[in-house]
């Protein structure tokens, strides 16, 4: 794991979904992960915009990775709570 994927991995996006959100190619998003490439200080900045629109719960018309990130975290503060599904008798 390189620094650049576990940065995308904690925003909870994948390749393609980075690569929107970064407004780069497919390639040197994989490229970046895979470490054949170095992250740029432009990537962390974005993604770290991003980091932060999860820790604040601003996540709403983001991708749905992102979203799930926002409420992991919520749940894993204590913030929520998993309640049961409701069961058939």
């Amino acid at each position: 794991m390189t620094v650049f994927s576990a940065c995308i991995a904690q925003c909870g996006l994948g390749i393609d979904e980075a690569a929107r959100i970064l407004g780069q190619s497919r390639e040197e998003v994989e490229e970046k992960a895979s470490g054949v490439r170095d992250m740029v200080q432009a990537d962390a900045a974005e993604l770290g915009r991003l980091y932060r629109l999860i820790h604040l719960g601003h996540v709403a018309g983001l991708p749905q990775g992102v979203r799930d990130a926002a409420a992991a975290l919520r749940l894993l503060r204590g913030a929520e709570i998993i309640t049961p599904a409701e069961t058939e008798e």
